[in-house]
């Protein structure tokens, strides 16, 4: 069994840069009285591949809460194949590492600068969940672009 995983192919990706892209967050009112309801999350994926071996994702979060709270954030990540020359990552493994693996690394970030943010307008902390991306955009609508490329895109919602 262990020559059998010595003989596989190595797949990885190595994250070499991280960037905040775009970040506004605008108060539009004061919080209810009553229980919290009306917060909408959603996602957005936007690709790009500068070389063979590299793949640019970027996370986009769009929050509203009813009419106190818009705000969009999003982090961008280049992430560098580091797998075997002789094997380079199929499409299948490119849309899977987009749709599950990348945004599960830029969330945190965006997580963090969306609760920091909300406190300086003013409102009491808005801590969103820990999230696995399994579900939250669809593999297989994934595109990934030719190399030079830009335009991949794929939406998605928290669950």
């Amino acid at each position: 069994m262990i020559a059998d995983l010595e003989e596989a192919p190595k797949i990885g990706f190595q994250l070499r840069d991280m960037a905040l892209r775009r970040v506004e967050v605008e108060r539009l009112g004061n919080l209810p009285d009553g229980p919290e309801e009306g917060l909408t999350i959603r996602f957005q994926l936007g690709l790009d591949r500068p070389s063979d071996d590299e793949l640019g994702v970027e996370l986009i979060l769009r929050v509203s809460h009813n009419d106190i709270l818009q705000a969009e954030i999003s982090y961008r990540g280049l992430f560098v194949y580091t797998g075997s020359d002789d094997h380079p990552p199929t499409d299948s493994v490119l849309r899977s590492f987009a749709a599950r693996v990348a945004p599960s690394i830029l969330y945190p970030f965006i997580r963090e600068t969306l609760a920091s943010l909300v406190v300086k307008t003013g409102l009491p902390a808005l801590v969103l969940p820990v999230l696995n991306f399994e579900g939250v955009f669809d593999q297989e609508a994934v595109v990934i672009p030719t190399v030079g490329g830009t335009g991949g895109e794929a939406n998605g919602a928290a669950k």
